[in-house]
């Protein structure tokens, strides 16, 4: 269900094999990871969409319960709805164990954000955007109808998180520099989401609009993308020996004189859905599948399986609880 275009945006395109796996075989290997979510598109106070949060909210609680810290990061003009959300889901599924890993929300401003405090307080090692605004080509963050919301509400450039990178050479293995870029992941469905910006001409070529309102991926603040002298390709992507204790770290940021400009609209990791909380809920149940080491064949035994297994009350979306959820962000303003 995931992929399915029932929008028709031009979506299709931009899916690729193996890129969910991908994704939660990296998710599964972090200590700390921000969720950034809310589209504020409506014309309604507050302005924010349902699609997003529910699965930023589902994704936090499936990455929790395996004991991975996670935080939820938005934009004030969003938070009443995504804050009712979560309480929500906290009664829809309630936590199995005292020590399953609390979720927050946390909101910003319009406007540029403290990337270095922002990652140095939740100790991130990872970011997934999922129906969060990515700029275009001329800053703007667009709906699919071509309207630049920033012209009304105020975005806070949480993007600027992947602007940054970790520097930690005698801790971490990968490449001669021992630096790199937070991992991360994007969920979207129209082209014009954070992490769209991986597959930039094929958002131009398919989706209406694209060309305009599609996220950028080779610009950031002018200036072509370069890797910083050493670093493999293989080791941006995160594959590397040792863990990075951020105990060690030090976050490079744009003024610094060792910083080389890439992009923050582009993601390593790229799921394109019909629409972005089927992206989150699917990454759900890649996650739980990749832990319980389940190759379904068919839809079949997915089910039996899903139906057999006792630990998913508290962990996977259900039908009644993503209503819960729903029915409070709308009872929010949403």
């Amino acid at each position: 269900m995931p992929h399915q275009d029932r929008g028709k945006r031009g979506m299709g395109p931009l899916l690729q094999s193996g890129e969910l796996e991908e994704m939660v075989r990296s998710v599964r290997e972090a200590q700390s990871v921000a969720i950034l979510t809310g589209y504020p598109c409506c014309l309604h106070d507050p302005p924010t969409e349902t699609d997003g949060p529910l699965g930023a909210i589902a994704m936090a609680r499936a990455i929790s319960a395996l004991g991975i810290r996670t935080v939820i990061l938005t934009d004030e003009c969003n938070e009443a709805p995504v804050s009712a959300a979560l309480k929500a889901s906290l009664r829809a599924y309630p936590p199995s164990s005292p020590s399953r890993q609390a979720c927050v929300v946390k909101a910003f401003p319009g406007g540029d954000v403290d990337a270095k405090k922002i990652v140095a307080t939740y100790e991130l090692d990872y970011v997934i955007a999922i129906e969060r605004p990515g700029p275009a080509e001329d800053g703007g963050y667009y709906t699919m109808k071509g309207r630049d919301m920033s012209q009304s509400v105020g975005i806070a450039k949480l993007e600027q998180l992947l602007d940054l990178r970790v520097d930690s050479v005698s801790t971490y293995a990968c490449g001669k520099s021992g630096t790199r870029w937070l991992k991360s992941a994007g969920i979207g469905d129209g082209g014009n989401e954070l992490g769209m910006g991986k597959r930039r001409a094929l958002v131009s070529e398919h989706v209406q609009l694209g060309a305009k309102i599609g996220c950028v991926t080779e610009h950031a603040r002018g200036q072509r993308v370069q890797r910083p002298p050493g670093l493999s390709v293989l080791s941006e992507l995160g594959v590397c020996e040792t863990r990075v204790r951020h105990s060690n770290h030090a976050l490079l940021l744009p003024n610094s004189p060792s910083f080389s400009p890439t992009s923050a609209h582009q993601t390593d990791h790229l799921v394109a859905a019909g629409v972005s909380n089927w992206g989150g809920w699917a990454v759900c149940f890649a996650l739980y599948a990749l832990i319980k080491k389940f190759v379904p064949s068919d839809h079949n035994e997915t089910m039996a399986f899903l139906a057999a297994d006792t630990d998913l009350k508290q962990v996977l979306p259900t039908c009644e609880g993503e209503l819960a959820v729903l029915e409070a962000m709308v009872a929010a303003g949403a």
